[in-house]
């Protein structure tokens, strides 16, 4: 295992326990598994791992994980394609409050993040201002990258 993947998974351990939850042995291999991907996996793709006595992950088990990773930041969904990937913002995301606008090449799969702090406060304010308390945001776009948009020129 690489030093960046071993120091994203010593930094999701470390914010797990901060917020007083666990990082169990099903959540790190879900992490792992995503961390080690290039692009964003379906649920599908990771239930292919294996736990730590051989055995292949049961698909609960993965949801369950996903759900977990999601709900604390680590991870992000995509809904459109029900994709997930790891949250570069991690450090500072806070679920209900982060607004992370991913940007999805339709050529080759990678997907960016970017953390729009002007378009998060105005979100955040506005719901404030509603009474509404929000539960998740993602603003998905989709186009082409720039490797793909040269290598197609």
């Amino acid at each position: 295992m690489s030093d960046l993947i071993d120091s994203a998974l010593l930094k999701a351990e470390e914010k797990t326990k901060s917020i007083g939850e666990r990082f169990t042995a099903p959540r790190r291999m879900v992490m792992k598994k995503l961390l080690e991907a290039e692009k964003p996996l379906k649920a599908y793709d990771i239930i292919g791992i294996r736990e730590e006595n051989g055995t292949p992950a049961k698909p609960p088990t993965i949801y369950r994980a996903l759900e977990f990773l999601c709900r604390t930041g680590l991870v992000h969904k995509i809904e459109s394609d029900s994709s997930y990937f790891v949250c570069t913002h991690s450090d500072h995301c806070h679920y209900d409050t982060h607004v992370p606008m991913v940007m999805i090449c339709d050529k080759c799969g990678t997907v960016s993040e970017v953390h729009l702090v002007a378009v998060e406060a105005m979100i955040n304010e506005t719901a404030k201002s509603a009474n509404f308390q929000i539960s998740r945001t993602l603003i998905e776009t989709h186009g082409t990258c720039a490797n793909c948009r040269t290598a197609f020129a």
